[in-house]
């Protein structure tokens, strides 16, 4: 049956399906039309397809692959066909773990030094680029696979905040910072965003953040006039409306726990304390069983106790949520760590938390069968 055909006879719902994803890593299918579903995964220099429920942080682990050179260091042999036998490599080793896309090779071009992923493509030249690219997608197709050459360069979270914000001055005819500004982003992008807004702006108040649902994973969607979108960045730029400040209202204080971040995997993985595994650490300092803070747990029992970092000038203290314990002995973060920082364990009890709100004279439900308050 040919995809005309297949289209013709879905409803108008199962095509709007298929535009989005069933789970964090898998599309929708269709057994009465025959259509399977399918597994997408990372993988530019190896797999990372995640066992169990996947999610958009990597806190879950993920199924034993074999970890490629990375892009920068296969691009330096200039050696395309190296590059369609790691491409086999990848296809072969993503179709025995029942993946059926790719997600690479990066195709990005290198525009600075300064970024983070410049690891993961291979190189500022786009001839050199796009001919070892070309060679990874062959072979990785090859194996009945999909490859799907990422990122495009404009969709770099630190370029795009910079972009959302000149492009917010210009819908405003302004060509200076606004007031105030509201941000709503994805939660695993969110810091860096902000971070592309302020080379544009400087640093000003704002409120929102990420948007995500009770779930670890944080599934959530960004709702515009022009559709819904799983990621990306929305801002609202405030001129001529009234002074704002930031204002803290958390009711957590510090306690005598401190240590020092002696290592990270990533940016939102602390892996140690004080050279002691983290999980074991923060254990400690609270009397518990670190077994029972594994896993999903940890989110649980440190609402009233998460971690703190100090600004340098030592009066603001930026909370630092741990999402999940590791089999490793690391913790999964809910935002970026750095290592040589000083970590403080804060504390405060439910009722404090609880108070900590204010009183909420109303609130608006859009949901069905709820009232007004």
């Amino acid at each position: 049956m040919k995809h005309a055909d297949l289209i013709g006879k879905m409803t108008l719902e199962k095509k709007c399906a298929l535009l989005q994803g069933a789970t964090t890593f898998g599309s929708w299918g269709s057994e009465r039309l025959g259509i399977p579903t399918m597994e997408f995964s990372d993988g530019p220099n190896g797999l990372r397809h995640q066992l169990g429920a996947a999610d958009h942080l990597g806190i879950a682990g993920s199924e034993p692959a074999t970890c490629f050179p990375t892009a920068v260091t296969v691009a330096n042999t200039w050696d395309e066909a190296l590059g369609e036998k790691i491409g086999e490599a990848l296809g072969e080793e993503a179709a025995a773990q029942g993946v059926g896309t790719l997600l690479g090779p990066g195709l990005c071009m290198k525009r600075s030094p300064l970024c983070g992923r410049n690891f993961e493509y291979f190189s500022e030249d786009p001839y050199l680029a796009g001919k070892m690219a070309a060679s990874y997608v062959r072979g990785i197709q090859s194996k009945g696979v999909a490859a799907c050459p990422k990122t495009d360069a404009s969709q770099d979270a630190v370029e795009l905040g910079e972009k959302v914000a000149r492009k917010a001055m210009e819908a405003a005819g302004k060509d200076e910072a606004p007031l105030h500004y509201f941000m709503a982003a994805s939660p695993a992008e969110e810091e860096y965003y902000v971070k592309g807004i302020t080379h544009v702006i400087g640093r000003v108040p704002f409120f929102g953040g990420s948007a995500a649902d009770n779930a670890i994973a944080g599934d959530w969607k960004l709702y515009t006039s022009e559709g819904a979108f799983a990621d990306g960045v929305a801002v609202a730029f405030f001129y001529g409306a009234p002074a704002m400040a930031n204002v803290y209202t958390g009711a957590y204080h510090e306690t005598e726990d401190v240590g020092i971040v002696t290592k990270t995997v990533g940016n939102r993985i602390l892996a140690e304390i004080d050279g002691v595994p983290a999980l074991e650490k923060y254990a400690a300092w609270r009397g518990m069983d670190v077994d029972g803070l594994r896993g999903g747990e940890l989110l649980a029992k440190s609402v009233v106790s998460p971690l703190g970092v100090k600004d340098r000038l030592g009066d603001l203290v930026a909370i630092r949520h741990p999402m999940a314990g590791n089999d490793d002995g690391s913790i999964s973060l809910g935002n970026k760590i750095a290592k040589n920082t000083a970590v403080i364990r804060m504390e405060a009890s439910v009722d404090e938390l609880v108070s900590s709100t204010g009183f909420c004279a109303s609130s608006v439900c859009l949901a069905p069968n709820c009232r007004e308050t």
